[in-house]
Parts: C-alpha cells; sequence; structure tokens
C-alpha cells in the first residue's frame, strides 16, 4: 500500500515535470523568436541607417560642406579655436596657405604674361596684426568724428573683427595694381581688377565681396579681395551667382533634399 503511495506521487511527479519542461520548451521558442523578430527589426533599422550613411558619403553636397576649401569665416562663424594652417611665403615675403599656394603663383603669372602688374598687398595675417588693423580702422572713424560705437559699427564692415577675417585662415589675399594701390571702388576699373574678375575662378578664387552682396556679407564692396575655394566650387558659384555665404545654404538645402 505504501509502495502504491509512492509510486503514484513519482508518475505525478514526473508528469509535472514533463508538463514543466514542455512550458520552458515555449516559452524559450516564444522569446527565441520574440528576439529574432527583434534582431531583425534592429537589422533593419542599423541596414537603413547604414544605407542613410552610405548615401551621406556619397551625397556630393555633405561633401562639398566638409571641404576645408569652403570654411566661412565672418561674424557669425569665428575661426575655430583648434584651427591651424601651413603657410608658405609669396615673393614679397607675405605668406599664404600652402595648399592653394600653386594656385595663387599660377593665377598672378598667368596675368602678369598679359601685361599686367599684379601686387599682393595682403594674404595671411595674425590675430595680433588683424587687431592692430581693426583698432587703426576704429580711431579713423571716431577721427571722423563718430562716436565710439558708430565707429565700431563702422570699422567692422571695413575691417573684419579679429578672429572673423579670412586673411586669419590664409585663403584670403588682397590683389591691386602696380600703378593704382589704392584700395577703393576706383580699383574695380583696373585692368587688374577686371581681369581677375573674369579669370580668379579659373584657378579657384572667387571675387569675395561683390557689390551687390553686401546685405549678406555684411562687407563692404571689395574689388581687391579674392578666396580661395576650389575651382570647382568657384566656377559654381560664378555659374550661380552666389556669395559664399548663398553658396553653402545652397548646398545644406541639396544636402536635406537628397
Amino acid at each position: 500500500m505504501r509502495y502504491n503511495k509512492v509510486r503514484k506521487t513519482k508518475k505525478k511527479l514526473g508528469l509535472f515535470l514533463v508538463s514543466l519542461a514542455i512550458i520552458i520548451l515555449v516559452t524559450l521558442v516564444g522569446v527565441t523568436l520574440f528576439i529574432k523578430d527583434d534582431i531583425q527589426s534592429i537589422s533593419g533599422v542599423n541596414k537603413k541607417g547604414s544605407e542613410v550613411t552610405e548615401n551621406t558619403a556619397n551625397n556630393v553636397p555633405v561633401k562639398a560642406l566638409a571641404d576645408w576649401k569652403l570654411i566661412l569665416v565672418n561674424t557669425e562663424n569665428p575661426i575655430p579655436e583648434d584651427y591651424t594652417l601651413e603657410t608658405r611665403p609669396l615673393p614679397n615675403g607675405l605668406t599664404f596657405d600652402t595648399r592653394a599656394y600653386d594656385n595663387l603663383i599660377a593665377m598672378l603669372n598667368d596675368g602678369k604674361n598679359e601685361g599686367l602688374t599684379f601686387v599682393v598687398c595682403s594674404a595671411y595675417r595674425t590675430i595680433e596684426l588683424q587687431t592692430s588693423l581693426f583698432k587703426a580702422q576704429v580711431a579713423k572713424q571716431q577721427h571722423k568724428g563718430l562716436s565710439d560705437k558708430e565707429a565700431y559699427n563702422v570699422a567692422k564692415t571695413i575691417v573684419a573683427l579679429p578672429g572673423t577675417s579670412e586673411h586669419n585662415v590664409g585663403l584670403a589675399v588682397d590683389i591691386v595694381a602696380l600703378d593704382y594701390q589704392r584700395l577703393d571702388d576706383g580699383y574695380a576699373d583696373t585692368p587688374e581688377a577686371i581681369w581677375l574678375k573674369q579669370n580668379s575662378d579659373k584657378y579657384g578664387f572667387i571675387l569675395r565681396y561683390p557689390a551687390n552682396k553686401e546685405k549678406t556679407t555684411k562687407i563692404m564692396y571689395e574689388p581687391w579681395h579674392f578666396r580661395y575655394v576650389g575651382t570647382d566650387h568657384a566656377l559654381e558659384m560664378n555659374r550661380l551667382n552666389l556669395c559664399l555665404e548663398e553658396y553653402i545654404e545652397y548646398l545644406r538645402d541639396a544636402a536635406l533634399a537628397v
């Protein structure tokens, strides 16, 4: 009698263990399927994300925005604190970004071969020199009778604030003529200025502060100031009649549209 009792108990226990095993197995299968679905879902997201990343990598506007040649420097976009550059001396002792040096020399030499007499009067400037130039311009405006605030506001449309000048990144150059070295609108009518305006894009340079873009650049018309952006960009900017600020905005819109 006692033996039968034990036997029944063992039988019940065995059935319980089998049932428990089945429940655990079903649960594990369900969890496994759930995880599998979840992994596939995540993989899909990752795959999609990978595709976006891949598209971004092949997105011409995005690539262009990351191009060092298009660094935007103005009052709203000061030079990054970690910005570094290597310069190379020009024949007159001024220096220019090594990466764009050959293009500048080629442009000057080709113009010279056509009988033009270029004078590079400013190229790379240190922050210290930019500060000195800005203070001198403020003093000049104060001498005209403007208040300190008025002088400051006028000065920054003529000389960029230290750290916001393209000269501080070594990619801008002021070019005048040997027989016309005044930095005024009259220079625009010289053969040198006309030739540069018509040909500079072939060497990767743009007239950075055109007469009809002052509201955008916030800098007065400077027919002597040329900025290196690379040949492809320069040609495209001139084709679209865009200044650098507008061109970067154009690229951003194009990147978002992809």
